[in-house]
């Protein structure tokens, strides 16, 4: 239940970003300004900010996007070794991959490791995120009087 939560919740923050650009582009077109129309929520604040002067909304976006890059990073060699061991376990005759990783602890010191990495990366995206949406959002709106 938690992962159809998840999603339903994940269209959710989709449709209101949608609807936000949406707000955004009705007034960028009444109010004349000299600022591009993008289909991207994120590329309009950027746009938008540029025009009025600023970084705030675009330092706090790229910590949001470094975030979210490091942990699939990180993330990508875990999956692998658990790939690897699955599949030797099933073509290799005589590999027990459970046999394996207990004769070498290493592994999944190493596992854990990049495992507790990632669930702290995703930590730091989630509060990057609300504060890009709930802090840095509403200053860019409130700098260009929207």
């Amino acid at each position: 239940m938690s992962s159809l939560s998840q999603a339903a919740g994940s269209v959710v923050a989709s449709l209101q970003l949608s609807e936000e650009l949406r707000r955004m582009h009705v007034a960028i077109t009444e109010r004349n300004l000299s600022v591009p129309l993008r289909d991207d929520f994120y590329e309009q604040c950027e746009a938008l900010e540029q025009s009025v002067g600023g970084d705030e909304f675009r330092r706090a976006h790229r910590r949001v996007r470094l975030a979210n890059a490091l942990s699939g990073f990180l993330a990508v060699p875990v999956l692998i070794v658990v790939a690897v061991l699955v599949g030797m376990g099933y073509f290799v005759d005589g590999f027990d991959p459970i046999d394996w990783v207990v004769g070498n602890l290493w592994v999944v010191t190493l596992a854990a490791a990049l495992i507790v990495a990632v669930l702290v990366l995703a930590l730091v995206h989630s509060a990057a995120r609300r504060r890009l949406l709930r802090v840095e959002y509403p200053a860019l709106l409130a700098r260009i009087g929207l």
